[in-house]
């Protein structure tokens, strides 16, 4: 049950942007200690992260809370006959610079080799250092 409100919870920030607790009970339909915890789990798992304060109204600011696109990435490749294409995006749909490489048949180890040094660890630094993009 729990994993199923933290689904109900999530699916709402990444269809209807960032919201409070108590926006996302009423959204959701889900308690407010319910929609609370499911955003506590979310957030230690990464998925989740404050987005700033609300200021309207009398009383204490409410956080503001957003699914985080850079959870995870989706990687696209097109390998045809003339070329290799790569595409990266977050889970926002925010695509990094594509990359397009001309091949040759009786050629692969000119661009497998440029593949091997892309690595995941294009995550970590800007694009602009990965040799893969440039």
């Amino acid at each position: 049950m729990r994993e199923l409100n933290q689904r109900i919870v999530l699916d709402r920030l990444r269809r209807g942007g960032a919201a409070t607790r108590p926006s996302l009970a009423k959204d959701t339909g889900l308690s407010k200690p319910t929609v609370g915890q499911a955003l506590l789990d979310l957030e230690q798992d990464g998925l989740v992260r404050p987005a700033g304060r609300t200021s309207a109204g009398p009383g204490r600011s409410a956080v503001l809370y957003e699914a985080d696109p850079a959870a995870g990435h989706v990687l696209g490749i097109d390998i045809g006959r003339g070329r290799l294409r790569l595409a990266v995006a977050d889970l926002s749909g925010t695509w990094w610079p594509k990359w397009t490489n001309p091949t040759a048949v009786g050629r692969p180890a000119r661009w497998s080799a440029r593949c091997t040094t892309w690595q995941p660890a294009w995550s970590a630094r800007p694009a602009s250092h990965c040799p893969m993009w440039s």
